[in-house]
C-alpha cells in the first residue's frame, strides 16, 4: 500500500494589524497610604494621611499579618503594597482629589487597586468611584476573596466635548450600607488617548405610556463626519422618529421628533453606520479536487476536517483517466482532502 505525496488544503489568509498605544501615569499622592509610617497592628483615623479626605468611619492601618492571614504576625499577606492598607467602614468614604487633573476631551482613564476582604470580617458591597467634578463617571464594586488582596480596575472614556470636560477628578472609595469593612490599597491611574476605531453608535429607548420619550447612548460609536440616520423598530408600535447629533465623529446626543404610539415593548434603536472602506469577505461552499492519477492503479480519494482523521469520499476506484475531477460539500467534507494508492 502507498500514500501518495498528494494533500490539498483549502484556507484563507487573514492579516490582523495591531494598534499599541502608550499609557501615561498621573502620580497618585500616598497611593498605598505609606504615609504615616505605622507600627504593626495600629492605626489612625479621621487624617494625617497626605492627599486623601476621611468622612465617616475610615481608617488607614498597618493590618499586620495575622489580620489577612489569619495566623500570627510575620506570616505573608495576600498581597499589599508596602506594609499599610485603607480600611472603610458602615457607609464611610475615603476621597483622593487632585485640583490640577481636570477632565481632557477624548481620553481614556483607567484605575487599578488592590481590594482586601479580612478575615472573619464582612466586606460588605465596597466601591470605588471615579468622578468628574460631581458626576459619577465609573464605578465598580470589587469583590476579593476572603483572606486575601486581589487586584481590580475600572475606566471611563471621556466624550470630544460636554460639561465633563474641565472638571477636577476625584477618586472615592466606600463602603455602601452597614456591616460592611472593604479593605484598599495601591492605586495607579493611567491615561491614554481615545484611539477611534470607526463603528456604529449604540443606544436603548426610553418608553412612557407607550410613546417614546428619550433614547439613552450606550456607545457614541466614532468616525461619522455627517450625523447618522436613526431607525426605531419593533417594540409593537409606530412611527417613532429620532435625529442625531454628534460631535468630534461621535454621536452626541439624539432629538425626539415624533414619540409614536402604542409601544409595548422597548423598541429598538439603529444607527447608520458611519463612512468606512468597503470589504469583501469570501466563503467557499463547494470545492472541486482535480486527481492527476496514472491509468490502470486502483485509488481512493479521502477528506478530513482536521488532518488528524481520514474518511473516503467513496469506494476505491481503478483510473480510467489521468485526469478525474469530483465536486464537494466543503461543509461536509472539510477542507482537506488526499489521494491514497491501494491495492
Amino acid at each position: 500500500m502507498r500514500l501518495s505525496n498528494i494533500t490539498v488544503s483549502l484556507t484563507l489568509s487573514t492579516v490582523v494589524f495591531s494598534l499599541f498605544v502608550c499609557a501615561t501615569e498621573l502620580t497618585i499622592t500616598n497611593r498605598s497610604f505609606e504615609n504615616p509610617v505605622l507600627a504593626d497592628g495600629t492605626f489612625t483615623m479621621g487624617g494625617g494621611v497626605p492627599g486623601w479626605t476621611f468622612e465617616g468611619i475610615a481608617e488607614v492601618q498597618n493590618p499586620d499579618n495575622s489580620r489577612f492571614s489569619g495566623t500570627t504576625a510575620g506570616s505573608p499577606v495576600n498581597p499589599i503594597d508596602g506594609t499599610n492598607a485603607a480600611s472603610v467602614n458602615n457607609g464611610g468614604k475615603l476621597i483622593y482629589q487632585d485640583t490640577n487633573w481636570i477632565i481632557q476631551a477624548d481620553v481614556v482613564y483607567r484605575l487599578t487597586f488592590l481590594a482586601g476582604y479580612r478575615i472573619g470580617v464582612p466586606f460588605g458591597n465596597g466601591s470605588v468611584s471615579f468622578w468628574a467634578g460631581t458626576n459619577l463617571v465609573a464605578q465598580t464594586f470589587p469583590t476579593p476573596a476572603e483572606n486575601t488582596f486581589a487586584p481590580f480596575s475600572l475606566s471611563y472614556t471621556s466624550p470630544p466635548s460636554g460639561l465633563v470636560i474641565g472638571l477636577p477628578i476625584r477618586i472615592e472609595l466606600r463602603a455602601v450600607g452597614a456591616n460592611s469593612q472593604p479593605w484598599f490599597d495601591n492605586f495607579h491611574l493611567f491615561t491614554t488617548n481615545y484611539v477611534c476605531t470607526p463603528h456604529k453608535a449604540t443606544a436603548t429607548a426610553q418608553l412612557f405610556n407607550g410613546i417614546l420619550v428619550g433614547v439613552t447612548i450606550t456607545d457614541s460609536g466614532c468616525g461619522y463626519s455627517n450625523a447618522p440616520t436613526v431607525a426605531i423598530q419593533g417594540g409593537g408600535g409606530s412611527n417613532a422618529t429620532a435625529t442625531a447629533s454628534i460631535s468630534g465623529g461621535r454621536v452626541s446626543g439624539i432629538q425626539i421628533n415624533n414619540g409614536g404610539c402604542c409601544y409595548t415593548n422597548l423598541p429598538t434603536v439603529i444607527f447608520e453606520s458611519p463612512p468606512h472602506e468597503p470589504t469583501v469577505a469570501i466563503r467557499f461552499s463547494k470545492v472541486m479536487v482535480t486527481q492527476n492519477v496514472t491509468l490502470g492503479r486502483r485509488y481512493v480519494l479521502e477528506y478530513s476536517i482536521n488532518l488528524g482523521t481520514w474518511t473516503a469520499t467513496g469506494p476505491a476506484f481503478t483510473a480510467t483517466s489521468e485526469t478525474i475531477e469530483d465536486e464537494f460539500d466543503v461543509s461536509v467534507t472539510g477542507r482537506f482532502f488526499r489521494l491514497r494508492e491501494v491495492p
